[in-house]
């Protein structure tokens, strides 16, 4: 393709759109953000497995003074051998995203009003042990459930024992269909068996 000057202003303009809109999604907290500018610049290396999907690829997370900076996928897991797939590689998106959750919220006004307040694990782990105590104790179980999405295998069977162990048949895993068979044939040019 031969580049023209109007080629070159399109391409110059959609770069300056999509630069713009990264900021938004990417909102790194105005702290590391400091750090990362005038911190020493020491580059660490942190082995993983992925969470973005059942896989549980192996991943190398490259840090810059402690701030997750980038995912690589890891050469020597057996899963992956090196490969990643978009989904994993997106992972950081989600870490930075300015509407992720950060800690245990509850629920401040009345319900439906979206209105919400942020409280500390403790508490948050408190209040669901005294409920569950006091379903047990009532030997109503069966009133208590769990829907997980499908990001990770093992969470998946823990979640569902700890349901089961408790006495409840409530458990919902919820699965994307065909999510993660596309996410397998990006990574790995062919679609899982």
């Amino acid at each position: 393709m031969k580049i023209t000057r109007r080629n070159f202003l399109q391409i110059l303009g959609i770069t300056s759109v999509a630069a713009g809109g990264i900021s938004q999604v990417w909102a790194i907290p105005d702290k590391w953000v400091e750090k990362l500018q005038h911190g020493p610049r020491i580059e660490t290396w942190k082995m993983s497995t992925c969470g973005q999907c059942p896989a549980g690829c192996g991943i190398r997370v490259r840090l810059i003074d402690e701030i997750p900076v980038r995912v690589f996928g890891n050469p020597i897991a057996p899963v992956n051998r090196g490969f990643l797939c978009p989904m994993g590689e997106a992972g950081l998106e989600l870490l930075y995203h300015p509407d992720r959750i950060r800690q245990p919220m509850r629920r401040k006004g009345k319900k439906g009003e979206s209105s919400w307040e942020p409280i500390s694990w403790e508490e948050a782990l408190g209040r669901m042990s005294q409920g569950l105590q006091a379903l047990l104790k009532k030997k109503q179980a069966d009133r208590f459930g769990l829907f997980l999405g499908d990001r990770n295998t093992q969470l998946t069977h823990f979640a569902g024992d700890f349901v089961t162990r408790m006495g409840s048949n409530n458990f919902f895993p919820w699965r994307t269909p065909g999510i993660n068979e596309l996410g397998f044939w990006q990574a790995f040019g062919e679609f899982p068996p």
